[in-house]
């Protein structure tokens, strides 16, 4: 993260970080990473109890970038929780954008968790988590329920009313 970025405005925190690296780019990382691993874990169950370092090794390399990748999305959270939410005011349009920010904040915190919870349970588990779960886990950590570009631009909206 480049340091000006933690003290970025509300504005570019929410185009730059948010609609561009969380809702765009993160998403298509974690897109190939998953199905990636969704078929090495696959081939892993096929093996029944024959082990390929090559493959054992493939899989360890792909929860390492998942690892990364939720790194990246807690470095978001926190810089939101920073840009967003230390504002205090009693003012109603910031009170109003306080609100906003802090719903966007706990829906980006709700998705980061449940991503976490799945992939521990995946990691846990991969000889025994079924083809269908996997695909319900892979969609599960590529979507942002909590997190949508709607719910940005309204914050966007926001954050350009006259103070």
């Amino acid at each position: 993260m480049p340091p000006t970025l933690a003290a970025a405005s509300p504005r570019s925190y929410l185009h730059d970080r948010v609609q561009r690296q969380y809702l765009e780019v993160l998403p298509s990382r974690w897109r190939a990473v998953l199905s990636r691993l969704a078929k090495n874990t696959q081939l892993r169950q096929k093996l029944d109890g024959v082990i390929d370092s090559n493959l054992l090794s493939n899989i360890q390399n792909d929860f390492d970038l998942i690892h990364a990748l939720l790194e990246e999305e807690h470095r978001i959270y926190r810089e939101g929780m920073i840009c967003l939410c230390s504002l205090s005011s009693n003012r109603e349009a910031e009170t109003g954008r306080l609100a906003a920010s802090r719903q966007l904040m706990q829906g980006m915190l709700a998705c980061i968790a449940v991503k976490e919870l799945l992939i521990a349970h995946w990691k846990g588990a991969p000889v025994d988590t079924s083809p269908n779960t996997l695909r319900v886990y892979c969609h599960a950590c590529i979507s942002n329920p909590h997190v949508s570009a709607t719910n940005v631009e309204r914050l966007l909206a926001l954050y350009t009313v006259p103070r």
